[in-house]
């Protein structure tokens, strides 16, 4: 995927976010401690958009990067994830495509989504992780599979979608709002 974010070569801080140093910060050699900039105290508060979220397959064969924050995370019961999820449910985040990179070969399937979006969803190629998911009508969003996040703890859900879809067997967070189909589009 081409974007205007190239793939970091050193690895990543903080298990998958790559702080950047910012002028504001008094201990700017040690920004990972900022308390100007960054409000570690509240949760996920201190990422701005001054990092770098990353993440890859199973086998390291695929890398992605983005240099934004994800637009929106989901649950999703759709029948489609639950055939990704083997099971399950799957969890989505939303990204930008222009902030947005990925290295390593893929395969590509297409398929049309419940929503009736057309779907190209990515694949690796040597271990069959499922990547990235990209609708026709939506070109600039990507939306990634948060198990290939590098900290998966970086994308937090708002809502759980298509729970009409969800075996009776189905956990839902009862902190989330539930979506019996789909929801507005993320952007």
């Amino acid at each position: 995927m081409s974007g205007g974010l190239r793939l970091p070569g050193a690895r990543p801080l903080y298990g998958g976010v790559r702080r950047q140093p910012h002028a504001a910060c008094p201990r700017r050699p040690k920004f990972a401690d900022c308390g100007t900039a960054c409000d570690h105290s509240a949760g996920l508060g201190w990422m701005n958009n001054a990092m770098t979220i990353t993440g890859r397959c199973l086998c390291g064969a695929v890398h992605w990067a983005s240099s934004e924050l994800p637009v929106v995370t989901r649950v999703c019961w759709c029948r489609d994830c639950q055939y990704l999820g083997a099971g399950s449910g799957t969890v989505n985040s939303c990204f930008r495509t222009s902030a947005f990179s990925s290295a390593g070969k893929t395969t590509d399937y297409f398929s049309v989504a419940d929503s009736g979006n057309r779907m190209r969803r990515r694949f690796c190629r040597a271990c069959g992780t499922p990547l990235f998911s990209e609708a026709e009508t939506r070109p600039h969003l990507i939306f990634v599979r948060v198990g290939t996040f590098d900290e998966p703890g970086v994308a937090r859900p708002a809502l759980t979608m298509w729970t009409a879809s969800a075996p009776i067997w189905a956990c839902f967070d009862p902190g989330l709002p539930q979506v019996a189909g789909q929801p507005p589009p993320a952007a």
